[in-house]
């Protein structure tokens, strides 16, 4: 909700490659990690059959998450660097700190008890 915004604003099209496809992905991420904190909840509260799910949303992030990373390191972040002025970057790294202070600690914070727990359960995979 940052870095693409300023992007566009300097001309780089939504569509398509990087951000149209980055945008899919973070997307259908979100949604994986919505189905992930739904089946982990459902698993922590004693469904044993809450388990498939979890392994299902973890096996589906897993599959996203490598080439998407990719995009990110090699064709998004160039493409920030060559667009972006130095200034503009160290404002945007400001504004991601902010959310990841308000918002960002909370998320990590659940799932990492969920993995810590479900690893001391069980054997998931």
């Amino acid at each position: 909700d940052l870095l693409f915004p300023a992007l566009v604003n300097k001309g780089i099209s939504k569509q398509g490659c990087p951000i149209g496809m980055l945008t899919a992905e973070h997307k259908r991420g979100r949604v994986l990690v919505k189905e992930l904190a739904d089946a982990a909840d459902t698993y922590q509260s004693g469904d044993p059959d809450a388990k498939k799910a979890v392994v299902k949303s973890l096996r589906e992030l897993a599959a996203l998450y490598p080439n998407h990373i990719w995009k990110e390191d090699y064709l998004l972040f160039p493409l920030t660097n060559k667009v972006l002025s130095l200034e503009e970057q160290q404002a945007l790294y400001r504004q991601f700190e902010q959310v990841w202070e308000r918002v960002g600690l909370d998320v990590h914070h659940h799932l990492e008890q969920f993995a810590e727990g479900l690893s001391e359960s069980t054997q998931v995979c």
